[in-house]
């Protein structure tokens, strides 16, 4: 996570233990991995939904990011949705499925239902990481980038 401008920068890459295709990436409220229990990563809440901030999309949805047959993937994106300081301390978790963002075609239904409006349709949650600003990249006009480590 990198501050760009009044934006800020995601990069993501995998190398292993995500399954080919297309998923779903957010960041969610809180900075738990806990991969233990009926609903692996349910410790890491719902989608970031910073103050001011209501509806869809949330603030803490990305683009999904694609992973190779050699299970290997990267993607960078930008949001302006968060910066730096309400990201830290949170976590991004890598779901199973793409991420739809909501856009159903009006001939398969009205609208949306509330729980593609929350998830995206992206399934359940297969990887999580706690997003870090470590102090010498916090000082650098509010912080320049973080690591998270996967679960």
């Amino acid at each position: 996570f990198t501050p760009s401008g009044s934006s800020l920068r995601v990069d993501v890459k995998v190398s292993k233990g995500i399954p080919a295709g297309f998923h779903g990436m957010h960041i969610h409220e809180n900075g738990v991995c806990e991969a233990s229990g009926s609903t692996p990563f349910s410790s890491a809440g719902g989608h970031l939904q910073v103050d001011g901030h209501t509806g869809h999309p949330s603030s803490g949805d990305l683009v999904s990011i694609n992973v190779l047959a050699d299970g290997t993937g990267e993607t960078v994106t930008t949001t302006d949705s968060v910066n730096l300081n309400q990201v830290a301390g949170k976590s991004i978790i890598i779901h199973e499925k793409a991420d739809n963002f909501a856009n159903i075609p009006t001939r398969y239904a009205p609208a949306p239902d509330e729980q593609t409006l929350m998830t995206g349709d992206a399934g359940s949650r297969i990887a999580c990481g706690v997003i870090e600003v470590h102090a010498e990249q916090a000082d650098e006009s509010g912080g320049s980038e973080s690591g998270s480590h996967g679960s």
